[in-house]
């Protein structure tokens, strides 16, 4: 069974949380802007020939966000696995994977203070 410090384990879990965050911005970001520039391109009198190109590289970038959410939940999963066959597996680290991908358990709700 590999043992871990637990403080290193609630960086990881605060960092894969501030991961998330980053990449529905990303997400977002590139959502809107490719609702913009179809209202932006509705507007005015540019060819649908002229704009499918843009339009085509903005899907894509989306969808390689997308992806890369659909990874980092994939790379969760892997690291919930490692948890429960640790040390941490008594630890609560704040994890959105309860249930059957890793049950929080009703110990410490954050790890710093065993660690200090």
């Amino acid at each position: 069974m590999p043992k871990f410090n637990p403080a290193a384990g609630q960086v990881v879990a605060d960092e894969l949380r501030s991961s998330f965050d980053s990449l529905d911005v990303a997400v977002y970001d590139r959502a809107r802007l490719f609702t913009t520039f179809l209202e932006t391109i509705r507007g005015s009198d540019l060819p649908p020939s002229r704009s499918q190109r843009a339009l085509l590289a903005l899907e894509k970038s989306l969808q390689k966000s997308l992806g890369s959410r659909g990874d980092l939940i994939n790379a969760q999963r892997a690291m919930v696995a490692i948890k429960a066959d640790s040390n941490l597996d008594v630890y609560d680290f704040g994890c959105w994977m309860g249930g059957i991908f890793g049950a929080a358990k009703e110990v410490p709700a954050r790890a710093e203070a065993d660690a200090a």
